[in-house]
C-alpha cells in the first residue's frame, strides 16, 4: 500500500511531536533533567557583559589573615572582631554583616567576648548570623534555628539565618529567604539599609533566583588583616554595606573550606565562598533586580507546544534543510531566552527546548530517511572500493566501529608517493590528456598496493597515502608495505614503457611508527586517516628522494623488518624539517638473495659514507667519485660528494654526529 507524501508527513509528524513533548515533559518534571535546567540558568550568564556591583564590599576571613595574625583555625580572637568593627565604622561602613556565627565559645576569654560585643552595641550596625538546621528523625522533618548567643544577640542590630541553597550540583542558584518566621541573614541586612522589598513582610519568603553580576570576587573584597591594621583603601567602604565571612582556605577540610559552585564555574572552574553569596543576595534585594522563574504550569505549556511544532515542522522538511533548521531554532532559543534574562529578569528551562527536543524531533526525522541511508551505504562501498581491496572493503563494513568518528593509537606501516617533476608533466599535457594518464598511473599504482594488502587513504593530486595495520592488523605489515613499494617502482617501469607518453617516475617515503589512526568524519561518511609525527616523517622521506635522487627511501624502523629479503644500503643520517629526531635512512633497491656477492658501487659506497662519518672528507670525495665512475647517475654518491666538498671547506660544529640538515624550499 503506498502512502502519499502529506500522509507521511502526518504520520511522521504526529509520532515526532509525542517524541518530542514525551522527552521534554520527562526531562522538565522529572531529575533527569535538572543538568538542562541548571545549563538554562547559568549559561546566559556567562554570555553577559559583567555588571557593576556597587553598594557592598567583603571581608575575607583568608589564609593570609590567619598567618598574619597569628591565629588558629577555628580559634579565632574575638577581640580581633571589636578591631575590625571600630575600624570599619571609622571608614564610613554603613552596616557590618557578619557571616560567621557566634556560639557561646569558652576557648576564647571572656574578656575578648566582651570587648566584641562592646564593640557591636557602641556600632549598632552590625548584624549577626544564626544556624538554622534540618533533619529527619524516625521519619519526622526536625527544624531548629539557633540564633547567636546572647551575649552577642543583645548587642546586635539584628540577626538572620546564614545558609544558602544548594543545588545538587553544588551550584547557588535560588535566594535562601529563611525559616519561618526568621528571614534570612541577607534579608535582615537589606532591612537595615532600607530596602523597600522589605517593607512588605509577605514578600519576605518568596521565591526569587540570584542575578549574579559577574564570576567570583566581582564584589570589591579586602583581606581581614588589612583593615584591623587600618590598611583600608581610601573610601572603600565608606557607605557600603561590609559582609565579613571566610574564604575557602587551601589545604583545609573543614567547614571554612566550604564553598559553592556559580554560573561561571563551568568556564573558569572557580568558587563562590559563602560570603559571597549572602553579599549577592543582599545587593539584588537592595537593587530589586533578582530573577524570577515561569511558573511551572507555563513551563509545561512552552514545551508542549514546542514539541508539536517541531515534530510537524521536521516532518516537512528535507534532512539536510531540517539540520538547518534545528541548528538555527537552537541558536535563536538560546538568544530569546538570554534576552529575556537580560532584559526582563526573567528565565525558563530553555536548554531542555534547545538540547532535547530539537535533537529529539531532529533525530526522529532523520531516522525515517532509511532508503537514503541504503543508498549512502552502497556510495560508500563504491567510495571504499577505490581505496582497497574488495574483500578489505566486505571486512570494512562490517564492523561498525570503524565508522564512529575517533581514533586509536596504534603502529602501522606508512607509504607515501608522488611523481618526480609532476608540475612539468602538467604544463606540457592538455588536460583532458592529463586527466586520462592519472587515472591510468593510479589504477597501475593501486594495484600494487592492492596486491600486498595496504590500504589507500588518500590520492591528492599526483601522490598517494597507503598504510598497513590498519584498519585490521597484519602481522607482517613492514614486509607488505616495503614489497609494494618495490613493486609500485617496477609497476611504473612498465607503465613508463606501455603508455608511450612523457616518462613517469615515482617516489617513495616508507616508516613504521605509532599514528592516530581513525575515522574523522561520521558514521554516514568515512574520511578514514592516519595523522601523528609518524606520517609526518613517511613523507618528509618522501621528499628526501629529489634531493638523493633515489627512488624509494624507509627508515631503519621499517628497513630492519625486511633486511633478509630485500638489498637495501644505508644512506647516513638526517634531520628533516618538522621532525625532531635525527633519521637513520635507507634505501630500498630490489629483491635478492643475502648470499649474493656484494656490489662494488655499493661497498665502495658504504666506505665513503664511512669515511663522511669519522670526517675524512677528503678520503670521503674520493670514495664517492669512484661510486660515480662506476655508476655515473647514482645520486647518493653526488649528494654526499657536494655535502664532503662543503664540509671540507666549512668543517661542522665538534658535536656534530654525521647527520644532515635537509632544508626544503
Amino acid at each position: 500500500m503506498n502512502t502519499s507524501p502529506k500522509s507521511k508527513i502526518r504520520i511522521g509528524g504526529l509520532v515526532g511531536a509525542l517524541l518530542a513533548t514525551g522527552f521534554g515533559l520527562l526531562m522538565l518534571l522529572t531529575r533527569l533533567g535538572q543538568g538542562f535546567t541548571n545549563l538554562s540558568y547559568d549559561l546566559p550568564f556567562t554570555l553577559r557583559p559583567h555588571l557593576a556591583a556597587g553598594g557592598a564590599a567583603i571581608v575575607y576571613i583568608d589564609e593570609e589573615s590567619y598567618q598574619v595574625l597569628g591565629q588558629r583555625y577555628h580559634q579565632w580572637d574575638r577581640s580581633l572582631h571589636a578591631e575590625l568593627v571600630r575600624g570599619l565604622e571609622q571608614a564610613g561602613a554603613r552596616l557590618v554583616v557578619f557571616d560567621v556565627y557566634f556560639a557561646d565559645d569558652t576557648t576564647n576569654n571572656t574578656a575578648a567576648n566582651r570587648q566584641m560585643a562592646q564593640a557591636f552595641r557602641e556600632s549598632g550596625k552590625v548584624v549577626l548570623a544564626a544556624e538554622h538546621e534540618e533533619s529527619i528523625q524516625a521519619g519526622v522533618s526536625m527544624k531548629r534555628t539557633i540564633p547567636p548567643a546572647s551575649l552577642f544577640r543583645d548587642a546586635a542590630a539584628a540577626w538572620g539565618i546564614a545558609r544558602v541553597w544548594r543545588d545538587a550540583d553544588f551550584g547557588v542558584r535560588q535566594h535562601y529567604p529563611g525559616a519561618a518566621p526568621y528571614p534570612s541573614l541577607a534579608w535582615k541586612a537589606a532591612a537595615l539599609a532600607g530596602a523597600d522589598v522589605t517593607l512588605d513582610d509577605s514578600q519576605t519568603f518568596r521565591p526569587r533566583w540570584l542575578n549574579y553580576y559577574g564570576p567570583p570576587d566581582t564584589l570589591p573584597g579586602i583581606s581581614y588583616h588589612r583593615v584591623v591594621r587600618g590598611e583600608i583603601p581610601e573610601g572603600f567602604v565608606r557607605d557600603k554595606v561590609v559582609f565579613v565571612g571566610a574564604r575557602p582556605l587551601a589545604g583545609y577540610a573543614g567547614e571554612l573550606k566550604e564553598e559553592f559552585r556559580n554560573p561561571y564555574t563551568w568556564s573558569n572552574h572557580r568558587f563562590s565562598a559563602g560570603v559571597e553569596i549572602h553579599a549577592l543576595t543582599f545587593l539584588n534585594l537592595i537593587r530589586r533586580d533578582w530573577l524570577v522563574a515561569v511558573p511551572s504550569a507555563g513551563e509545561i505549556i512552552l514545551i508542549v507546544l514546542c514539541g508539536i511544532a517541531l515534530g510537524f515542522g521536521f516532518a516537512a522538511l528535507r534532512p539536510i534543510p531540517a539540520i538547518a533548521a534545528a541548528v538555527l531554532l537552537a541558536v535563536l532559543t538560546g538568544m530569546a531566552a538570554c534576552l529575556l534574562m537580560w532584559q526582563f529578569r526573567l528565565w525558563f528551562s530553555w536548554m531542555i527546548i534547545a538540547a532535547v527536543q530539537i535533537p529529539v524531533a531532529l533525530a526522529w526525522t532523520l531516522g525515517l530517511d532509511t532508503f537514503r541511508l541504503y543508498i549512502e551505504k552502497r556510495l560508500l562501498q563504491h567510495s571504499l572500493s577505490l581505496h582497497l581491496a574488495p574483500a578489505r572493503v566486505k571486512q570494512l563494513l562490517k564492523r561498525a566501529d570503524l565508522r564512529r568518528p575517533g581514533g586509536d593509537e596504534q603502529m602501522i606501516s606508512i607509504l607515501f608517493s608522488d611523481i618526480y617533476h609532476f608540475a612539468t608533466i602538467t604544463a606540457r599535457m592538455p588536460p583532458d590528456d592529463l586527466i586520462r594518464l592519472l587515472n591510468r598511473y593510479f589504477e597501475a599504482s593501486l594495484a600494487a598496493i592492492h596486491r600486498h594488502h595496504g590500504t589507500v587513504i588518500k590520492l591528492a593530486g599526483d601522490g598517494i597515502f597507503a598504510i598497513w595495520n590498519a584498519p585490521l592488523p597484519q602481522t607482517e605489515h613492514q614486509k607488505l608495505a616495503c614489497l609494494a613499494a618495490l613493486d609500485l617502482r617496477d609497476q611504473l617501469i612498465q607503465f613508463d614503457i606501455q603508455q608511450g607518453s612523457l616518462p613517469l617516475r615515482t617516489r617513495v617515503g616508507l616508516h613504521t611508527g605509532m599514528a592516530c589512526v581513525g575515522n574523522i568524519g561520521s558514521r554516514t561518511r568515512i574520511d578514514y586517516t592516519a595523522i601523528g609525527s609518524s606520517v609526518n616523517l613517511a613523507s618528509r622521506l618522501e621528499g628526501l628522494n629529489k634531493h638523493l635522487g633515489t627512488d624509494v627511501l624507509a627508515t631503519r624502523s621499517i628497513q630492519k623488518a625486511v633486511e633478509n629479503i630485500i638489498l637495501s644500503r644505508p644512506l647516513g643520517f638526517f634531520r628533516l624539517k618538522g621532525i625532531d629526531e635525527v633519521i637513520e635512512v635507507y634505501e630500498l633497491r630490489m629483491k635478492a638473495p643475502i648470499a649474493e656477492s656484494p656490489d662494488e658501487a655499493l661497498a665502495v659506497f658504504k666506505q665513503g659514507l664511512k669515511h663522511f662519518h669519522r670526517r675524512e672528507f677528503r678520503d670521503a670525495q674520493s670514495a664517492f667519485r669512484r661510486v660515480l665512475e662506476i655508476e655515473p647517475r647514482d645520486g647518493p654518491a653526488a649528494f654526499y660528494l657536494d655535502q664532503a666538498a662543503e664540509l671540507d671547506r666549512r668543517p661542522p660544529p665538534p658535536d656534530w654526529m654525521g647527520e644532515i640538515q635537509i632544508h626544503e624550499k
